[in-house]
Protein backbone atom coordinates (compact mmCIF):
# COMPACT_ATOMS: atom_id res chain seq x y z
CA UNK A 1 0.00 0.00 0.00
CA UNK A 2 1.19 3.26 -1.01
CA UNK A 3 2.20 6.08 1.90
CA UNK A 4 0.34 9.58 1.68
CA UNK A 5 2.59 11.86 -0.29
CA UNK A 6 3.20 14.94 1.49
CA UNK A 7 0.74 17.80 0.48
CA UNK A 8 2.87 21.41 0.15
CA UNK A 9 2.35 23.07 3.89
CA UNK A 10 0.27 25.94 2.96
CA UNK A 11 -2.99 23.53 1.76
CA UNK A 12 -3.77 22.11 4.79
CA UNK A 13 -3.19 25.40 6.29
CA UNK A 14 -5.28 27.37 4.28
CA UNK A 15 -7.89 24.59 4.34
CA UNK A 16 -8.37 24.74 7.82
CA UNK A 17 -8.83 28.31 7.82
CA UNK A 18 -11.43 27.53 5.93
CA UNK A 19 -12.96 24.76 7.73
CA UNK A 20 -12.64 26.92 11.12
CA UNK A 21 -15.65 29.86 10.57
CA UNK A 22 -17.35 27.65 7.65
CA UNK A 23 -17.82 24.39 10.15
CA UNK A 24 -18.52 26.81 12.82
CA UNK A 25 -20.64 29.37 11.53
CA UNK A 26 -21.68 28.80 8.33
CA UNK A 27 -22.71 24.90 8.82
CA UNK A 28 -24.66 25.97 12.25
CA UNK A 29 -26.61 29.24 10.38
CA UNK A 30 -24.86 31.64 12.31
CA UNK A 31 -23.41 33.02 9.38
CA UNK A 32 -26.55 33.03 6.69
CA UNK A 33 -24.33 32.36 2.69
CA UNK A 34 -26.27 35.61 1.87
CA UNK A 35 -23.81 37.58 3.95
CA UNK A 36 -20.76 35.30 3.09
CA UNK A 37 -18.38 38.97 2.96
CA UNK A 38 -18.34 38.04 6.41
CA UNK A 39 -16.34 34.94 5.89
CA UNK A 40 -13.31 37.00 5.59
CA UNK A 41 -12.90 38.93 9.21
CA UNK A 42 -13.95 35.34 10.20
CA UNK A 43 -11.35 33.48 8.31
CA UNK A 44 -8.89 36.25 9.87
CA UNK A 45 -10.10 35.68 13.73
CA UNK A 46 -11.08 31.51 14.07
CA UNK A 47 -8.92 30.41 10.91
CA UNK A 48 -5.60 32.30 11.62
CA UNK A 49 -6.42 31.69 15.62
CA UNK A 50 -7.01 28.13 15.09
CA UNK A 51 -3.83 27.84 12.68
CA UNK A 52 -1.53 29.47 15.38
CA UNK A 53 -3.04 27.14 18.08
CA UNK A 54 -2.72 23.71 16.07
CA UNK A 55 1.34 25.07 15.00
CA UNK A 56 1.88 25.73 18.59
CA UNK A 57 0.64 22.41 19.72
CA UNK A 58 2.15 20.48 16.68
CA UNK A 59 5.94 22.26 16.99
CA UNK A 60 6.04 20.86 20.92
CA UNK A 61 4.24 17.81 20.46
CA UNK A 62 1.61 18.20 22.53
CA UNK A 63 -1.48 16.44 23.29
CA UNK A 64 -5.47 17.26 22.93
CA UNK A 65 -6.13 19.11 25.85
CA UNK A 66 -3.22 21.61 24.99
CA UNK A 67 -5.58 22.08 22.43
CA UNK A 68 -8.64 22.50 24.01
CA UNK A 69 -7.27 24.88 26.67
CA UNK A 70 -6.22 27.30 23.58
CA UNK A 71 -8.89 27.01 22.00
CA UNK A 72 -10.82 28.27 25.47
CA UNK A 73 -8.41 30.80 25.33
CA UNK A 74 -9.53 31.96 21.65
CA UNK A 75 -12.90 31.72 22.75
CA UNK A 76 -12.19 34.23 26.00
CA UNK A 77 -10.54 36.82 23.16
CA UNK A 78 -13.54 36.78 21.14
CA UNK A 79 -16.63 36.72 23.91
CA UNK A 80 -14.93 39.36 26.44
CA UNK A 81 -11.90 41.36 24.18
CA UNK A 82 -13.10 40.99 20.34
CA UNK A 83 -16.75 41.54 20.11
CA UNK A 84 -17.19 41.34 23.45
CA UNK A 85 -20.74 39.66 23.67
CA UNK A 86 -20.58 38.31 26.81
CA UNK A 87 -19.80 41.07 29.00
CA UNK A 88 -22.00 43.58 26.85
CA UNK A 89 -25.82 43.44 27.28
CA UNK A 90 -27.41 41.41 24.88
CA UNK A 91 -28.61 43.91 22.25
CA UNK A 92 -31.35 41.16 20.42
CA UNK A 93 -33.37 41.52 23.48
CA UNK A 94 -33.59 45.15 23.65
CA UNK A 95 -34.54 46.95 27.03
CA UNK A 96 -35.83 42.95 28.13
CA UNK A 97 -33.90 41.50 31.08
CA UNK A 98 -31.60 38.95 29.89
CA UNK A 99 -31.07 35.91 32.04
CA UNK A 100 -28.33 35.06 33.68
CA UNK A 101 -26.92 38.26 33.43
CA UNK A 102 -24.48 39.22 37.05
CA UNK A 103 -21.51 41.23 37.40
CA UNK A 104 -21.80 42.51 34.02
CA UNK A 105 -21.20 38.78 32.46
CA UNK A 106 -23.64 37.19 30.68
CA UNK A 107 -23.21 33.82 32.18
CA UNK A 108 -24.92 31.47 30.56
CA UNK A 109 -24.02 32.45 26.86
CA UNK A 110 -20.25 32.69 28.76
CA UNK A 111 -20.79 29.38 28.98
CA UNK A 112 -22.77 28.00 25.85
CA UNK A 113 -19.83 29.99 23.89
CA UNK A 114 -16.67 28.45 25.91
CA UNK A 115 -17.60 24.86 24.97
CA UNK A 116 -19.35 25.58 21.20
CA UNK A 117 -16.09 27.85 20.28
CA UNK A 118 -13.28 25.42 21.52
CA UNK A 119 -15.08 22.36 19.81
CA UNK A 120 -16.15 23.41 16.58
CA UNK A 121 -14.22 26.35 15.94
CA UNK A 122 -10.65 24.36 17.12
CA UNK A 123 -10.78 20.95 17.55
CA UNK A 124 -13.18 19.81 15.11
CA UNK A 125 -11.60 21.92 11.93
CA UNK A 126 -8.31 20.96 12.64
CA UNK A 127 -8.77 17.00 13.52
CA UNK A 128 -10.75 16.79 9.52
CA UNK A 129 -8.51 18.55 8.23
CA UNK A 130 -5.77 16.21 9.51
CA UNK A 131 -7.54 13.42 8.89
CA UNK A 132 -7.60 14.78 5.16
CA UNK A 133 -3.80 15.66 5.42
CA UNK A 134 -2.86 12.18 7.21
CA UNK A 135 0.91 12.30 5.92
CA UNK A 136 1.36 15.92 7.63
CA UNK A 137 -1.25 15.77 10.53
CA UNK A 138 1.71 15.20 13.12
CA UNK A 139 4.14 18.08 11.96
CA UNK A 140 3.63 21.74 11.69
CA UNK A 141 2.80 23.45 8.61
CA UNK A 142 4.53 26.84 9.43
CA UNK A 143 7.53 28.18 9.46
CA UNK A 144 8.29 31.47 11.64
CA UNK A 145 7.77 33.78 9.04
CA UNK A 146 4.19 32.13 8.30
CA UNK A 147 3.63 31.99 11.86
CA UNK A 148 4.53 35.53 11.92
CA UNK A 149 2.30 36.72 8.91
CA UNK A 150 -0.76 34.33 10.30
CA UNK A 151 -0.60 36.29 13.74
CA UNK A 152 -0.41 40.33 11.77
CA UNK A 153 -3.95 38.39 10.08
CA UNK A 154 -5.49 36.86 13.32
CA UNK A 155 -4.74 41.18 14.62
CA UNK A 156 -5.94 42.21 11.54
CA UNK A 157 -9.20 40.60 11.29
CA UNK A 158 -9.82 41.09 15.58
CA UNK A 159 -9.65 44.65 14.78
CA UNK A 160 -12.05 44.33 12.09
CA UNK A 161 -14.17 42.13 13.78
CA UNK A 162 -14.02 44.72 16.69
CA UNK A 163 -15.54 47.72 14.82
CA UNK A 164 -17.91 46.15 12.77
CA UNK A 165 -19.72 44.48 15.64
CA UNK A 166 -18.81 47.03 18.59
CA UNK A 167 -19.10 50.35 16.41
CA UNK A 168 -21.77 49.60 13.59
CA UNK A 169 -23.91 46.02 14.02
CA UNK A 170 -24.62 46.51 17.52
CA UNK A 171 -25.61 50.72 17.42
CA UNK A 172 -26.63 50.52 13.87
CA UNK A 173 -27.96 47.00 12.97
CA UNK A 174 -29.30 46.87 16.81
CA UNK A 175 -29.97 50.27 17.88
CA UNK A 176 -28.39 49.44 21.08
CA UNK A 177 -26.63 52.17 23.27
CA UNK A 178 -23.12 52.24 22.84
CA UNK A 179 -20.90 49.37 25.41
CA UNK A 180 -17.83 50.76 27.10
CA UNK A 181 -16.50 47.77 28.75
CA UNK A 182 -15.00 48.07 32.16
CA UNK A 183 -11.00 48.43 32.86
CA UNK A 184 -11.78 45.54 35.42
CA UNK A 185 -13.20 42.83 32.81
CA UNK A 186 -10.86 43.69 30.26
CA UNK A 187 -7.86 43.02 32.87
CA UNK A 188 -9.50 40.14 34.01
CA UNK A 189 -9.84 38.54 30.17
CA UNK A 190 -6.38 39.17 28.69
CA UNK A 191 -5.03 37.87 32.63
CA UNK A 192 -7.34 34.47 31.75
CA UNK A 193 -6.27 34.20 28.01
CA UNK A 194 -2.49 34.58 28.96
CA UNK A 195 -3.18 32.44 32.21
CA UNK A 196 -4.47 29.12 29.72
CA UNK A 197 -1.77 29.94 27.02
CA UNK A 198 1.01 29.52 29.56
CA UNK A 199 -0.69 26.28 30.91
CA UNK A 200 -1.30 24.98 26.97
CA UNK A 201 2.43 25.53 26.13
CA UNK A 202 4.16 24.52 29.40
CA UNK A 203 1.82 21.65 30.67
CA UNK A 204 2.88 18.21 28.92
CA UNK A 205 -0.58 16.47 29.63
CA UNK A 206 -0.65 13.00 28.50
CA UNK A 207 -2.07 12.00 25.29
CA UNK A 208 -5.13 10.03 25.27
CA UNK A 209 -5.31 6.07 25.07
CA UNK A 210 -5.64 5.07 21.44
CA UNK A 211 -8.63 4.55 19.97
CA UNK A 212 -10.10 1.03 18.11
CA UNK A 213 -9.23 1.07 14.57
CA UNK A 214 -13.50 0.74 13.57
CA UNK A 215 -15.77 3.28 13.62
CA UNK A 216 -18.85 3.58 16.23
CA UNK A 217 -21.93 2.89 15.32
CA UNK A 218 -23.91 5.24 13.56
CA UNK A 219 -27.28 5.20 15.50
CA UNK A 220 -25.20 4.95 18.96
CA UNK A 221 -23.13 7.34 17.68
CA UNK A 222 -26.51 9.35 16.81
CA UNK A 223 -27.68 9.00 20.16
CA UNK A 224 -24.79 9.72 22.15
CA UNK A 225 -24.84 12.97 19.94
CA UNK A 226 -28.51 14.13 20.77
CA UNK A 227 -28.28 13.05 24.44
CA UNK A 228 -25.09 15.40 25.45
CA UNK A 229 -25.64 17.67 22.97
CA UNK A 230 -29.31 18.80 23.44
CA UNK A 231 -28.75 19.54 27.07
CA UNK A 232 -26.37 21.51 26.24
CA UNK A 233 -28.30 23.95 23.63
CA UNK A 234 -30.90 24.17 25.94
CA UNK A 235 -28.32 26.48 27.71
CA UNK A 236 -28.06 28.85 25.05
CA UNK A 237 -32.69 28.89 24.49
CA UNK A 238 -32.63 30.47 28.30
CA UNK A 239 -30.60 33.09 26.37
CA UNK A 240 -32.55 34.38 23.28
CA UNK A 241 -35.92 33.63 25.35
CA UNK A 242 -37.09 37.00 26.90
CA UNK A 243 -38.76 34.95 29.88
CA UNK A 244 -37.40 31.71 29.79
CA UNK A 245 -39.64 29.44 31.68
CA UNK A 246 -39.16 25.04 31.46
CA UNK A 247 -41.61 24.40 29.23
CA UNK A 248 -39.80 26.93 26.47
CA UNK A 249 -36.75 24.65 27.09
CA UNK A 250 -36.45 21.93 23.31
CA UNK A 251 -36.81 18.82 25.75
Amino acid sequence: MAKPQNPHPLLPALTLIFFSPFIAEVLSGATRLSFNFALVPEMMVWGCGVLLAREFVRSRNLAWINLLLLGIALSLAEEIIIQQTSIAPLPWLGSAKIYGRALGVNWLYLLFMLGYESVWVVLAPVHLTELLFPASAATPWLRRRGRFITALLFALGSSMAWFAWTKRARTVVFHAAPYHPPLLALFIGFTTIALLIALALTRPFPPPAPTPSSAPRPLVLALLTLTFGLPWYAVISLVFIQTPTLHHLPF
